[in-house]
């Protein structure tokens, strides 16, 4: 009854374990197919030496002039090599859970046969003890009512013989008290060993289960981290492609200042010659006004004597004409 229900548990363990590697290799497929998404879609980003999740190349990316901060793609490098680590010890904690599944098959089967082996041995010697005891028991109780009128002397040596085989049979049955003595100590040490097996695999399932959720997070914090460089990525090109707007208005700008500057530069030229002209028209107007009044002052000084005739104050109109 034990037995079958050990065996039933066992049968649950291993569909359990079965469930489990089924679900842990279809979870390592996605994990698989989600790294080659993220390693193609990062661009030419490598990261050397990533055990498992390749990938190098710079991270920095430009913002309108500025380089994507050294410490994020820093930290996304050092996610990946991380998370390439795990993979690498999930895998390594997978063959080593294999490796004690298949061991604590071999115990269970061990330890069947020896049980099974062990049962038999024991109730066959002590079957045989039994019909030993019986047959002894039979013959003395004939040999006592045949000999019943025989002489004291062969009724010792029967009963000499009789202890012997009696002492025979109980050393039978002690050395197969001891063998199955023995067994049992066997079959409990194997039971320990089993339950000390099942105890490393259910480690194992922990350990592996912890090393799950921290892939998962580190999954999740990649995926943040590609996504907020793909948006300062976004932000870099609208800069970039204001900044080629700013420079374009800039060349227009710079070519009509240096149109109008040429036109300043001409009317400026053209202002100077004027300047010069009107210099030299009030120099010569200067030169006049100061003839005119040599002429002024020679007319009042003849007015004053009375001695200018009439052909001079003509002359002196005349100049003042001129």
């Amino acid at each position: 009854m034990e037995e079958d229900k050990r065996k039933q548990k066992l049968k649950a363990g291993k569909e359990k374990l079965a469930a489990f590697q089924k679900k842990k290799a279809k979870k390592k497929k996605h994990s698989d197919d989600v790294d080659g998404t993220d390693v193609k879609s990062s661009g030419d980003t490598d990261v050397s030496s990533s055990s498992d999740v390749p990938y190098s190349d710079s991270d920095e990316i430009a913002v309108s002039g500025d380089e994507f901060p050294k410490d994020d793609g820093r930290m996304l490098l050092k996610m990946r090599k991380s998370l390439l680590t795990a993979t690498e010890r999930i895998t390594e904690l997978e063959e080593l859970l294999q490796g004690k599944q298949l061991a604590l098959d071999t115990v269970v089967k061990e330890n069947a046969k020896l049980k099974s082996s062990s049962q038999l041995v024991s109730n066959q010697n002590f079957e045989e003890a039994i019909k030993k005891r019986d047959e002894i028991i039979q013959q003395l109780s004939a040999h006592i009512k045949a000999t019943d009128g025989a002489s004291q002397a062969s009724y010792a040596v029967a009963t000499e013989t009789m202890v012997q085989e009696v002492q025979q049979l109980q050393k039978q049955l002690l050395e197969a008290g001891n063998m199955l003595r023995a067994q049992g100590e066997k079959h409990a040490e194997s039971s320990k060993i089993l339950q000390e097996t099942r105890t490393e695999v259910l480690i194992l399932q922990q350990s592996l289960a912890d090393k799950e959720a921290v892939q998962t997070k580190m999954e999740d914090e990649l995926r943040q981290l590609t996504q907020e460089r793909d948006h300062w990525k976004s932000i870099n090109e609208e800069h970039r492609a204001k900044e080629g707007l700013i420079n374009q208005r800039l060349d227009n700008g710079t070519e009509f200042v240096e149109k109008e500057n040429v036109v300043k530069l001409e009317n400026a030229t053209s202002l100077e010659i004027e300047i010069e002209h009107l210099r030299k028209e009030l120099n010569e107007s200067k030169k006049r006004e100061q003839e005119t009044g040599e002429v002024v002052k020679k007319l009042n000084a003849a007015c004053r004597g009375g001695t200018k005739t009439r052909r001079e104050i003509n002359s002196s109109r005349y100049d003042l004409s001129v």
